[in-house]
C-alpha cells in the first residue's frame, strides 16, 4: 500500500472529514497528500490551498517572530517581560513576577497557569488580548502565576498570549501585521494569517465535532497561542525553513535568521525540560525530534522535524477526532525514517486523553452557552 493509500485508508477508518499531509525535505519540493472534505455540504474537497486553523502549532510560528525581535536587538531573552509590557500587569501573587523572562515564556517555565481558551464566534464583537488575560471574556482565561518562575516545566498557552502583547508593544504594530511582514511575507506563506480569513470562504475548511456535525468557526483572540490560519502548502514552507535552520551541518545562505539565534529554537533549555525556545523535544533512536501538536475545537494538527534525516511532517485535520489519524500517520512516517519507535514516544506526541476530554468539555460548554 502506498503512503497516499494509507492516508486515505486511515482517514476513512477514523471517519475524519478531511486531511492534508505533507512530507517536507530541507531543500526539495514537499510531497503533499490531500484527501476528504473541506466542506461536506457543498462538496468542496481538501486541497493544498485549503485553510485550516492550526491551533497550538501557532506557538512555534510565534517563537520565530520573537526570535526576529531578539536578532534585531529589540528584545533580550533574559530580561523580565515586565520591562517591555505596559498595557497589562500580573495580578497579586506570592511569587516575584519580575523574575518572569521571555526565555521562560517561550519554554513554558514561567510558572504561569494554563488558561482554558474556548474561542468566540466570529460574529461577536471582537475583544483584545488583555480581555483574555484579565479573564473578562471568560474567567477561565485569566492569566496568573501559580509556581515559582523558572523552576519547573509547566505548559502554559497563556505565556504566549503575553508574548503576543510583547510583540505589539515592542514593534508598535498589531501582532498579525508584525507576523505578516516579518514571517509570512519573507517565507512566501501567502495563504497564512493570524486574522480570520473572510474571503474567499470556499478556501476555508469547515470544522466538525466528534459526531461529524459542522461547527462554527471559532475565533481565538489568543492568536499567538492558538489562532493561526494556514494551509499545508504554507506550513510546509515553515517546516522547510526550520529544517534548514536546525540542520546539523550548520547555517547556509538560506537561513531565515542568524544561526546563533536560530540554534536557540532547537536547544533544550535544561536537561530535565523537554522543550526548546520553539518546540517540544524528544530523542528517539539517536535522533533529535522536534514537534508541536495543535488542538482547537474542530481542529487537530502536528508539525514534526527530524533534522538529522533532513525531513519533516505536517498534518492538518478539520475534526475533533483527527488525533487518532495523526497518531497513526506519525508513527508510520517516523518508523520509515528512523526505525522502530516505541509507543512511549509517539504517545507523547499524541493528543492526550485529557485533551480529548477537554474537547468534549468545550463541546458541552458551547452547546449550553456558545
Amino acid at each position: 500500500m502506498t503512503f497516499e493509500q494509507t492516508i486515505i485508508s486511515l482517514k476513512d477508518k477514523y471517519h475524519v472529514p478531511g486531511v492534508a499531509v505533507s512530507i517536507v525535505s530541507r531543500s526539495g519540493d514537499p510531497k503533499m497528500y490531500c484527501s476528504g472534505w473541506a466542506n461536506k455540504k457543498d462538496d468542496i474537497y481538501i486541497s493544498e490551498k485549503t485553510k485550516f486553523q492550526v491551533a497550538s502549532v501557532s506557538k512555534p510560528v510565534t517563537a520565530l517572530g520573537i526570535m526576529k525581535l531578539v536578532e534585531q536587538g529589540d528584545v533580550d531573552l533574559d530580561k523580565a517581560i515586565s520591562h517591555y509590557v505596559n498595557r497589562w500587569s500580573f495580578p497579586p501573587s506570592p511569587y516575584d513576577t519580575n523574575k518572569i523572562t521571555i526565555r521562560q515564556l517561550l519554554s513554558h517555565t514561567s510558572g504561569l497557569n494554563s488558561p482554558l481558551y474556548l474561542g468566540t464566534t466570529v460574529q461577536r464583537n471582537p475583544y483584545h488580548i488583555e480581555h483574555s488575560m484579565n479573564g473578562s471574556m471568560n474567567r477561565k482565561t485569566r492569566l496568573k502565576v501559580i509556581r515559582e518562575p523558572g523552576t519547573v516545566f509547566s505548559y502554559s498557552g497563556g505565556g504566549y498570549s503575553l508574548l503576543q502583547l510583547l510583540i505589539e508593544e515592542v514593534s508598535n504594530m498589531s501582532f498579525s501585521s508584525f507576523m505578516e511582514k516579518n514571517i509570512f511575507e519573507p517565507l512566501g506563506m501567502n495563504n497564512s494569517s493570524f486574522e480570520h480569513p473572510i474571503r474567499p470562504m470556499n478556501q476555508i475548511a469547515k470544522c466538525y465535532d466528534s459526531l461529524g456535525r459542522v461547527l462554527p468557526d471559532y475565533l481565538y483572540i489568543e492568536k499567538a497561542a492558538a489562532g493561526l490560519y494556514s494551509t499545508v502548502e504554507d506550513m510546509s514552507k515553515f517546516a522547510a525553513c526550520n529544517l534548514r535552520m536546525s540542520s546539523e551541518e550548520g547555517s547556509d545562505e538560506r537561513d531565515f535568521i542568524q544561526s546563533k539565534y536560530a540554534k536557540l529554537l532547537y536547544t533544550r533549555v535544561e536537561r530535565s525540560i523537554p522543550h526548546s525556545l520553539g518546540f517540544s523535544m524528544l530523542s528517539i533512536n539517536n535522533h533529535k525530534v522536534f514537534f508541536y501538536t495543535g488542538l482547537n475545537r474542530g481542529w487537530n494538527s502536528i508539525i514534526i522535524l527530524v533534522p538529522k534525516c533532513e525531513e519533516g511532517l505536517v498534518i492538518l485535520t478539520n475534526s475533533n477526532i483527527g488525533g487518532n489519524f495523526i497518531y497513526d500517520v506519525t508513527k508510520l512516517w517516523l518508523e520509515s525514517l528512523i526505525g522502530s519507535v516505541s509507543e512511549y514516544y509517539t504517545k507523547r506526541m499524541r493528543i492526550s486523553k485529557n485533551n480529548r476530554l477537554f474537547i468534549l468539555m468545550k463541546e458541552n460548554w458551547y452547546n449550553k452557552w456558545g
